[in-house]
């Protein structure tokens, strides 16, 4: 499992995104109302799947930025393999 089949776990679709300063690049993007569900469905979503390394989660929101978009919010995650 990756980290994109993670999200799709916790409920999320994940999408393609090119955020502030990435020069056209692509990373993986979810939209959500609320950051806070994002992460405890994420970590929900870790502990009923053991093939993912919480290495591997943990980087992923490390790198994590956002962008509003009124009233949701995208949550890019621009890890260094993408």
């Amino acid at each position: 499992m990756n980290f994109q089949e993670l999200l799709q776990d916790a409920g999320y679709e994940p999408m393609p995104y090119s955020g502030r300063g990435m020069y056209g690049k692509y990373c993986i993007a979810v939209r959500t109302g609320d950051i806070g569900h994002l992460f405890a469905d994420v970590l929900s979503a870790t502990k009923d799947n053991k093939s993912i390394q919480l290495d591997e989660v943990s980087d992923a929101f490390r790198s994590m930025r956002t962008d509003s978009l009124g009233l949701d919010t995208v949550v890019y995650f621009p890890l260094k393999n993408n």
